[in-house]
């Protein structure tokens, strides 16, 4: 019984993270600029439990942090 428990648990949790996965992924990037470490941890937490869940925030922490990278650089005064 413990394992077909577990087999449940495993097919509920990745059909309702699938379900709002997009929307974790959507809010990661508002996250990150507000710093808000419990939350960022629970939509890591959350979309690490399914396939290919951690790759998107990957590709979005990429994109942030270029961002980021690019509006730094802008604002640093050119010698000359």
């Amino acid at each position: 019984p413990a394992m077909i428990d577990a087999k449940v648990v495993d097919c509920v949790e990745n059909e309702l993270i699938r379900q709002h996965a997009a929307r974790f992924k959507g809010d990661f990037g508002h996250l990150l600029d507000k710093q808000s470490i419990d939350d960022l941890k629970v939509v890591f937490s959350l979309l690490n439990r399914i396939s290919d869940g951690v790759d998107s925030l990957l590709k979005s922490f990429e994109s942030f942090i270029l961002h980021r990278l690019q509006m730094a650089i802008a604002e640093v005064p050119t010698l000359g």
